[in-house]
């Protein structure tokens, strides 16, 4: 589906979550008409600043009780860039599993990772 960039409420920024049918990452926008939002592109890279990650903890129990995958966990970013070869270097990695952790974290120290200035989203992992 094309979305005419006009109906999109660039001030509620932007959601970003791992299609896991797709291989490659979604990014969700605010569409004004529909009065929610909607995936208007699927990226294999994007990089991101000001990133916040939300969980959603009822659906997450949903997703472990029926040992499926729903999307109930995604990174909110208020600006992205859709990236070229060219992205800055980073040093750590961290992902999401609800079957392993109700939180995003770092993939070395499984430390909790709430929010980051800048993240680069590809081949499936979070890198900054």
């Amino acid at each position: 589906m094309k979305v005419c960039k006009d109906n999109i409420d660039k001030s509620r920024g932007y959601r970003i979550h791992m299609n896991l049918h797709k291989k490659c990452f979604s990014v969700s926008q605010y569409i004004i008409e529909k009065k929610g939002w909607r995936v208007t592109d699927h990226v294999d890279k994007v990089e991101a600043k000001n990133v916040v990650f939300k969980v959603s903890e009822r659906s997450r129990q949903r997703a472990i009780r029926n040992m499926s995958r729903n999307v109930h966990a995604y990174a909110y970013a208020e600006e992205v860039k859709f990236c070229s070869n060219k992205t800055k270097k980073t040093k750590n990695t961290c992902s999401y599993n609800p079957f392993k952790n109700p939180y995003f974290f770092n993939l070395k120290t499984e430390e909790e990772i709430k929010e980051l200035e800048y993240a680069q989203f590809k081949k499936g992992k979070i890198h900054y």
